[in-house]
């Protein structure tokens, strides 16, 4: 993902049911973006034109964490939710509320 979203993109991190419960019983895939000068049109685009393997819905990208939404994975019933937060100044709710479980994978 981070070599998709280049240079703009500075981490990406799994948080939720992912982390909580684990890959094989959480309900869906949340990914935080901590990009320079965020933008969901950028990431939308990038992730459209790229080779992976996502099946998106542009209402699962977002600046902020609702639950829901999801981005099918071909091949798999998981979901993913995408959170575009500014790496230099993240959203602080989304931290407040997901600090303790956020997973930096890249």
């Amino acid at each position: 993902i981070k070599e998709c979203l280049g240079s703009r993109c500075k981490r990406v991190a799994i948080f939720g049911s992912t982390v909580k419960a684990g890959l094989e019983r959480a309900n869906d895939i949340d990914l935080a973006i901590f990009m320079d000068s965020p933008s969901t049109e950028y990431v939308a685009d990038r992730l459209r034109n790229s080779e992976l393997n996502f099946l998106f819905n542009e209402k699962s990208i977002s600046f902020s964490y609702g639950g829901g939404g999801g981005v099918k994975r071909s091949g798999n019933n998981k979901e993913y939710d995408f959170v575009v937060l500014d790496d230099d100044n993240p959203d602080t709710e989304f931290m407040k509320l997901n600090y303790s479980i956020l997973r930096y994978i890249h």
